[in-house]
This record gives structure tokens, sequence and C-alpha cells, in this order.
């Protein structure tokens, strides 16, 4: 039973990062003010081709199901605690979670899960609005009315008014727990189609037929239509319908100034001045989140893995997100990106924006004249040049926009990164490479000259020549006598610029890497295997806004190397965690996944996304590598991804 719970757990998850749309049918007839929509076409076909899937053999592994089984039983001894005593409570818990089990065992057709709420046409309230429909066997309806009369029991015990409903909505027969006029929990049943509600208006709504319905559907919000238009694949839907919740900023703004007499604030002013200054509306309008409708995003199962669609609505680029660019550009792999990266990722930024953008914000939220604003920030700027002989300003101007970074090759004999080691001294962070195009090198060059000045870093700015090229490291030790410098430092950033890019590195190394690629002299291009290949020509990865490829199982090793030593530590380090032994469980370093087997079941995951109509559009692929391992072309080097 517990593996079971686990995989609908896991599942549930997995297929909920990236994988959703729309259907009339189903998510498209739930309420305007949903705000997290999920639906499956057909729950079985799907929970077949999950069964195929890369995640459901690596759950089926020995170690994992133990893992499984371990935190199940902590978690279960945790809910449990006062429960020793009644063991009718606690069997009727044991068997509310057999039955979710069952459920995705036997459910079929349509799943809908809406979340939300209605607004109360009496009161102007929100009041919570919850739908579950789905298919199943007849006899899931006396479940249903039975675990109804176990939550009337537990209400009544603690005094609660527990009044019985009853209505039809069509030939759908529901029985419930009324709370609220209209509002509470409502199981309803016709032969093997189930729904389950809280809020009986909504419920006729979404079970109207034609255009019978009273209200706004779901299928006239901005996702709903941009996921329309641009989502065509898959058959799981995700909607995160932010509309709704800027529906309720108005009412926040009403908790945040809050009641009673004014309180002094800040300079001098009173609570007022200052609450309204700070108001939610007031910060969500110059941030520009309110343009942001809502995520949609649709996935479907190939035989070589997992693909999803997605759609993050906007319009227009107000507030922060005038850093994202209105339209499309060349997102091809710059030429030193190397081949046995553990990931990487490409993403172009309106940094000619950012100044205007900071003042935009800050004169909304400070109430400050923008122009004014603009003239102290200026100024400031200006006092920096006039100090250090850095100009901010030309630097931020100068830079194109294209922003590249990626983990570089490790060599596999090179031991894990150890987050205990690092406290005691030694290499504090896993090595990584930043990049920024540039539209003018003249105003960096300047500022290495300036950097190395004596009046700057002096002695820890080393220069030297490379490959024909200036490589610059900063030690911040290199000033510092021997006697005094112990081991050295621990990490020494490099950087250096080839033709139109600025590159850095946490190592010295990993920056001559770079030119040496660059020059012919040493490794391949990023793309030169025909795995990566494969994957790039997956999402059509050369005009878009960013792109990105990332190796999971490499990630997840570094991740659980990390964590894995700190999990054991934890209990020896805060006196508390080691003395409730309830809690010890959830400290066994044991839980965290062997990195081998990370590296094992998952391979690669791509992603693109683009500049459309109504906001910017995702192409996401995640390879299958279990069923090729053995292959040439699947096989990956070494493991090496618990060594970063």
């Amino acid at each position: 039973m517990v593996s079971r719970i686990l995989m609908l757990t896991l599942f549930a998850v997995s297929t909920s990062i990236g994988f959703t749309d729309q259907a009339q049918a189903g998510g498209g007839k739930l309420g305007k003010y949903s705000v997290l929509v999920y639906s499956v076409d057909d729950w079985q076909a799907d929970r077949d081709q999950y069964k195929d899937s890369d995640i459901a053999q690596f759950l089926q592994e020995p170690s994992i199901q133990k893992i499984g089984e371990r935190l199940a039983a902590g978690i279960g001894a945790l809910v449990a605690v006062g429960l020793e005593d009644d063991p009718e409570a606690k069997q009727k818990l044991e068997s509310f979670w057999e039955h979710l089990s069952s459920m995705s065992d036997q459910m079929t057709g349509e799943f809908v899960f809406g979340l939300g709420y209605q607004m109360d046409p009496s009161m102007g309230m929100p009041m919570p609005d919850l739908v579950i429909d789905f298919h199943g066997p007849a006899e899931f309806g006396a479940t249903h009315k039975n675990f109804l009369s176990m939550l009337k029991e537990v209400l009544e015990e603690r005094g609660q008014p527990t009044p019985m409903r009853t209505f039809s909505i069509g030939d759908i027969e529901f029985t419930g727990i009324e709370q609220m006029p209209g509002v509470g929990i409502f199981v309803g049943q016709f032969e093997d189609h189930h729904v389950i509600g809280t809020n009986k208006m909504s419920l006729e709504q979404y079970l109207a037929e034609g255009g019978t319905a009273v209200g706004d559907r779901f299928d006239s919000t901005r996702i709903f239509q941009l996921a329309q238009t641009h989502l065509r694949r898959g058959s799981i839907r995700l909607y995160f319908n932010l509309d709704a919740l800027w529906n309720l900023i108005p009412m926040l703004d009403m908790f945040a100034g809050g009641g009673g007499p004014p309180e002094p604030g800040f300079d001098g002013e009173d609570g007022d001045t200052f609450a309204d200054a700070f108001k939610p509306s007031k910060i969500i309008d110059a941030i520009g989140l309110e343009t942001i409708s809502g995520i949609a995003s649709r996935g479907y199962y190939t035989e070589d893995g997992i693909g999803a669609d997605a759609i993050v609505g906007i319009e227009g680029r107000k507030g922060i997100l005038g850093i994202i660019p209105a339209a499309n550009s060349d997102i091809s792999i710059p030429g030193f990106v190397p081949e046995g990266i553990a990931s990487f990722s490409l993403m172009r930024l309106e940094l000619s924006k950012l100044f205007d953008i900071i003042v935009s914000i800050g004169a909304v939220i400070t109430e400050q004249d923008p122009e004014e604003m603009a003239a102290e920030m200026e100024a400031g700027l200006e006092e920096v040049k006039l100090q250090t002989g850095v100009d901010v300003m030309e630097l931020v101007d100068s830079i194109e926009g294209s922003i590249c970074s990626y983990t570089p090759p490790v060599d596999a004999s090179t031991s894990a990164f150890n987050p205990m080691a690092a406290m005691m001294g030694g290499p504090s962070t896993p090595p990584v490479v930043i990049c920024a195009k540039l539209r003018d090198r003249g105003p960096w060059e300047k500022l290495m000259e300036s950097l190395a000045g004596p009046e700057m870093m002096g002695p820890a700015i080393e220069q030297q020549e490379f490959l024909g090229r200036n490589v610059w490291s900063f030690d911040p030790l290199g000033d510092v006598p021997p006697e005094f410098a112990g081991q050295g430092s621990s990490v020494i950033p490099a950087w250096t610029m080839d033709g139109d890019w600025l590159i850095f590195s946490t190592s010295v190394d990993d920056v001559k890497a770079a030119l040496r690629l660059l020059d012919d002299e040493d490794g391949e291009a990023f793309g030169s295997d025909k795995r990566t290949a494969a994957m790039m020509a997956k999402i059509k990865s050369t005009q878009g806004w960013s792109i990105s490829m990332t190796h999971m199982g490499q990630n997840l090793s570094q991740v659980a190397d990390m964590f894995r030593p700190l999990v054991g530590m934890l209990p020896l380090m805060i006196p508390d965690i080691a003395s409730n032994e309830e809690l010890l469980f959830l400290f066994d370093p044991e839980n965290i996944p062997e990195s081998a087997l990370l590296n094992k079941y998952f391979g690669w995951v791509a992603s693109r996304y683009s500049i459309v109509e109504g906001g910017i559009k995702g192409y996401t692929f995640q390879e299958r590598v279990t069923e090729a391992m053995d292959s040439d072309e699947k096989k990956d080097p070494e493991p090496r991804g618990s060594q970063l």
C-alpha cells in the first residue's frame, strides 16, 4: 500500500511540472476564478504510459522502495500520534489512504481537478471552490458517503454544526455537509460518474449543459484562451490562473490597511501614510505582476522521452518585465561551451532598460517623482565614477544582453563537493562559468586597467597572456604575506574577453579551457556528440528568448552529495532534533538516493522559450534513458554527476 501511495504522489508531482492545456468538457467548464486546474483526458491511458517511464522504473528500485517505506512509516507514526488509544480512528485513517491508492488503480476516462474560489453574490466575499470530477467503479459512491459520515462524526464531536443537504444537478445526486448556505463538502454520483465539490453554485455552473450555465467559466480566462491558441500536443493539462489572484488585490489592500487608530511610522509618517505607500496593489502594479495572466502547460509521451509545451501569459512589458525582449533573437550556443558539462543556459535580457525599470518601480513605491529619483541615482553613479573611475552605466550599456552560464566538466577522479569540508576551508562552491555578450569591449578593458591599479585591488589582480588573449585572475590573498595566507585561496575567480564575449569563471583553468576550445586545441564544442545534438534538435534551438540543457542525473547527484552529509550532521548540530526521536527518521542519510541510481535513470532535459503573441511559449523535452542505455549512442561517459 505504501509504495502505491508513494507512486501516486510522485506521479501527480512529476506530471504537474509542465504537462497541460484545456478541454471544453473538463477544465474549461470550471469557474472563472479557478486558480489551479488539472485534468487528464484518459486516466488509465496516461497511467499506462507513466508506468513505462524512467521515473516509474526508478521508483521500483529496491533501495528507493525502502526509502519510501521508511518515510511512509515515519510519517504514519507522526500522523497517528494520539490515536494509539483510539484504534477505530486509526483504522478510519488507514482506510482513507487505502481508498486514495485504489482510486489511482481504478479511475477511468477523464479526470478534472479545480481549486479556487467563487464570489458569494450576497456578501461579495470569496468562498472556497473545489471540484473533483472522475469516473470509477460505482462502489466508490458508497465509500465516499461513508467518509462523509466519518467527517460528520468528527465535526459533531468538536461541537460544530453539521446540517446535511441533498440535491440533484442533472442525473447526479449529491449528498453533503453544508456549513454555510451552499458551501460545505458535497459528494455526487451517477453510475460510474463521481463528482466532489465544496460549492453548490460552482457545481451547478460546472455541470450545466450547453448555454445554461450562469456566470463566466474558466474557458473565458486569458490563460485558457492563450493555451487554446498555442498549445497543441498532450492530454495532461495544468493551469495556474493568476488573474483570479489579482482579482483579490482590493481585498488584500483592505486587510493590509488594517483598522484602528494610525500608529507612528518611519520618518515621522503616521501608520496610514506608510500603509498606503506599501499597499499590495501598489507594489504588484509597480513590479508589473498584474500583466502576467497565468501559466499553462501540456505534455505528451513519445518513444524516446517526454515532451511538454507551456505558455506564460504576459500583456506588455510593465515593471520588471521590461527586461524581457519584445522579439526573438539568435540563441545559438557559443563555441566555447564544451561537451561533458552538466548544465548550460543562455538567455537574452534588455539590460539597457534596467535603469529605467529601477526608477519606475522605486518611484511608484516611494511616491517620488520619477525624474527626481532618476537624477538622484545618476548623481550617485557619478560619485562612484569620480571615486573609482568605474562608469557603471557605461558598463551596463556595453552589454548586448545575452547571458550564458554552464557548469564546466569535472574530472571523474575529483572528489565530490562536500559542504562540511567547505565550512572547514575547502572549496566553497562547485565551479561555474558565466559569460556576457558585449556590444563594446572598451568600457570593460578600462575597468580591467582600473581594477589592477594600486589604488584598487593591486597585487590581488594578476594578468597573464594565454593564446593571444589577456586573462585576469583575482586572488583575495594576493597581497597577504605567505606566512599568513595558509594554504592560499580556495577559489580564485578569473576572466577574459574573446571577440564580443566576456568569459568569467570561479577557476582560471576553466577560462583557459574555453580559450583552447575556441582555438580547436582541445575538447569538443557542445552539440558535437550525437546524444546532445539530438536533444537540441528536439527543441529547434537557433531562435528564441532562452535555451537550456540540463543533465538531470548529474545535477540530482550533485544535490544528493551535498545534502547527504548535511542530513546526517543536523541532529548532532541541533540538539532539539536529536532529542525528538519521532523526527529522527527524516535525518537518515540513507533517505537520499544513491548517486549511481540518479545517473542511471535521469538523462538530459532540453528547454527553449520563445516570444509569441500574448506571452512566452516554452518547449521542453526529457530524453528516455532506460531502454537504450546499452546502445553506444545513449551511453554516458563515466558517471560524474556526483563529482560536481
